[in-house]
């Protein structure tokens, strides 16, 4: 009884700003050189300012994205023997076989016309984004670069393929 209202409420509350409507603190040229410098596998952190939700999250940082790429961003980056060898073939070739719905949303342009390189939970759910989108409606962000290898980096990737469509 007491989810529906709840996610009716934190949906509210994560879309509604109360200052500064449509500006941010993040400039086209920033979203540009965030996007040439990132890598698969890169968790970014991001702050919008003014949204009631941040009353109701803790820390200054209250939402993460995990940076995919483009599609052949993705596939040039792993294309390594170890990955291939562990996901039978490329993996988006093994992405696009086992998450088909997630990986044409992956690989659909937005509304604007940008390319999907981020998969991260928000309002309406779990979605791929563009950097316009993500990075370029916050106005903080900071990118964190996991010490781990291209094998284990993959495969988190494709666990958040899993939750894609998610509410």
């Amino acid at each position: 009884v007491w989810f529906p209202v709840q996610t009716e409420v934190a949906e509210v509350m994560g879309d509604t700003k109360v200052k500064r409507l449509h500006e941010y603190l993040i400039a086209p040229a920033q979203v540009d050189e965030a996007s040439k410098l990132s890598q698969p596998g890169d968790v970014l952190v991001e702050r919008r300012n003014w949204y009631v939700s941040n009353v109701g999250l803790p820390g200054f940082w209250p939402h993460a994205a995990l940076w995919l790429g483009s599609a052949d961003e993705l596939a040039a980056y792993f294309a390594d023997p170890e990955v291939e060898r562990h996901f039978g073939g490329s993996l988006p070739r093994y992405l696009e076989d086992k998450f088909p719905l997630a990986w044409a949303n992956f690989t659909s342009p937005d509304a604007e016309g940008h390319t999907m390189r981020l998969i991260e939970a928000m309002s309406e759910g779990v979605v791929f984004t563009s950097a316009e989108h993500s990075v370029g409606t916050s106005d903080y962000v900071a990118a964190m670069r996991p010490e781990l290898d291209k094998l284990d980096k993959a495969r988190a990737i494709a666990r958040a393929f899993l939750y894609a469509g998610r509410p």
